[in-house]
C-alpha cells in the first residue's frame, strides 16, 4: 500500500496545482546566469538587473512589432497581479518616443528601457521579437518565450520556476 501511495502522491500534486509550464522557445540562454544590464528606464528610474534576487522578467519588444501588440499585455498583466516578480521592457525601437508610444499605447507600469544601440538584445543573443525571458531567484534563465505568450502562459512559466 505503501508504494502505491508514492505514486499517487506527484499526480494529486499535479491535478492541484498550477498547469504545467508552456514549453520553451529554443535558446542557447536557458539555464545559464542571465545577462546582465543596466540602463535607465523611461521614467528615469535606474535599472541593474545585477542585483535581483527575486524572479526576473525581461521582455524585448518594438512599437512596430505586431505580435509584440499581443504579447506586451500579458506583462502588464503579470506585473499588476504578481508584485514579487520583477518586469522590465525592453524595447528595440530606435528612440525614446517610438518607446514612450507603446508604453502609451499599452498602459505598461513596469519599467522599460529603450536599447537603441542593441547592446542588451545582443547580449540576450536575440533572433527575434518579441522575446520573453523568465529567471528564477538565482538569475538563471529558466523559460523563453516569443510571439505566442500569453497571459497563462507567462504566469505558468513564471509559477514553475519556483518549484
Amino acid at each position: 500500500m505503501k508504494q502505491l501511495s508514492k505514486l499517487c502522491l506527484p499526480m494529486a500534486l499535479l491535478s492541484c496545482g498550477s498547469p504545467p509550464p508552456p514549453k520553451s522557445q529554443p535558446s542557447k540562454l536557458l539555464e545559464r546566469v542571465m545577462p546582465m544590464f543596466a540602463s535607465t528606464s523611461l521614467n528615469g528610474t535606474a535599472i541593474d538587473t545585477g542585483g535581483i534576487d527575486a524572479p526576473l522578467v525581461v521582455k524585448f519588444f518594438a512599437a512596430d512589432c505586431d505580435a509584440c501588440s499581443r504579447t506586451l499585455p500579458a506583462a502588464q498583466q503579470l506585473y499588476s497581479e504578481m508584485p514579487e516578480v520583477v518586469v522590465i521592457g525592453v524595447s528595440e525601437d530606435e528612440g525614446e518616443a517610438e518607446a514612450r508610444k507603446s508604453v502609451s499605447r499599452y498602459g505598461l507600469r513596469f519599467p522599460v528601457v529603450v536599447d537603441s544601440d542593441n547592446s542588451i538584445a545582443r547580449s540576450f543573443e536575440m533572433k527575434s521579437l518579441p522575446t520573453t525571458f523568465v529567471a528564477d531567484k538565482q538569475g538563471r534563465i529558466r523559460w523563453v518565450g516569443g510571439s505566442n505568450v500569453t497571459e497563462e502562459t507567462l504566469v505558468a512559466a513564471v509559477r514553475s520556476i519556483d518549484d
